[in-house]
């Protein structure tokens, strides 16, 4: 599927530029999301973990995935293979309690979080076929950061998307970004859309961080869920995705960063 990126974003700018150029990123970071448009479940076996070459393949963004192999530059990495197995998921159990959802440095291993909710501005749609994410996409994020700078909130996160059941042909979801203060009410775009306050649920919630293109996302998936049913817990809902990597044409895709996040029912 060809990436989707939003067209036509003119938005006033601060003096600096510096806050409306960070939020127009954000906003093509989350059009990339509209690829993601399945959700199955498959495990990935045999993969060691070796966080310290991940660290590294992600800073020079050459980790690439095809085919089974995984090459960095022109020859093949001998790591690069079992930290792409672990960037699907494979892990110990390490629980660590934080404020936020989002950070830094990605944890490639699976890991325990312990959060307060958090703040989001979004669009929200029922039963949306997944032909029409596109167009969905484009519309939800240009009016998120209309209604973001209209009303002097800056967007302190990645775009995500939280899905309020597993999708099949069609997804009851929300997409925004995490934000530094809460809209007030609701504002009505159009009869079809409108920005509302919203927020990421606390509490315990498991979270990995996955490297790679987003159709590796379903795999990733699956292994990740394999690692919380494997690990003795029960996994709720919602679930959603931050897309941490911003999708220039200059990244390749299988050096994307993109953190799972599921919390748990236990």
């Amino acid at each position: 599927m060809p990436i989707f990126l939003a067209s036509g974003m003119d938005h006033p700018v601060n003096e600096d530029g510096s806050s409306t150029r960070k939020a127009r990123r954000e906003c093509v970071r989350g059009q990339r999301m509209s690829q993601l448009v399945d959700t199955v479940t498959s495990t990935a076996e045999g993969c060691e973990n070796n966080e310290q070459a991940t660290e590294r393949l992600v800073r020079k963004r050459e980790f690439k995935a095809a085919g089974g192999e995984v090459y960095t530059g022109k020859r093949v990495d001998e790591n690069a293979e079992s930290v792409f197995c672990t960037s699907l998921g494979i892990g110990e159990e390490n629980t660590v309690s934080e404020h936020h959802f989002f950070n830094d440095a990605p944890h490639i291993k699976p890991r325990i979080i312990e959060t307060d909710d958090f703040p989001t501005v979004v669009v929200a749609n029922s039963q949306l076929a997944m032909a029409e994410m596109p167009l969905f996409m484009d519309e939800s994020f240009n009016a998120i950061i209309r209604i973001l700078e209209e009303n002097d909130i800056n967007p302190i996160g990645p775009a995500f998307a939280l899905h309020r059941r597993i999708p099949d042909q069609t997804a009851d979801f929300e997409v925004g970004f995490p934000v530094d203060k809460e809209l007030i009410d609701e504002v009505l775009i159009s009869d079809q859309l409108s920005v509302s306050p919203s927020t990421l649920p606390g509490n315990r919630i498991a979270t990995v961080s996955y490297i790679g293109a987003y159709d590796g996302l379903p795999d990733a998936w699956g292994s990740f869920m394999d690692w919380v049913t494997g690990n003795g817990h029960s996994p709720d809902l919602p679930f959603w995705e931050f897309y941490v990597t911003e999708p220039t044409p200059d990244v390749e895709p299988s050096a994307l960063r993109t953190d799972l996040y599921v919390p748990l029912a236990d």
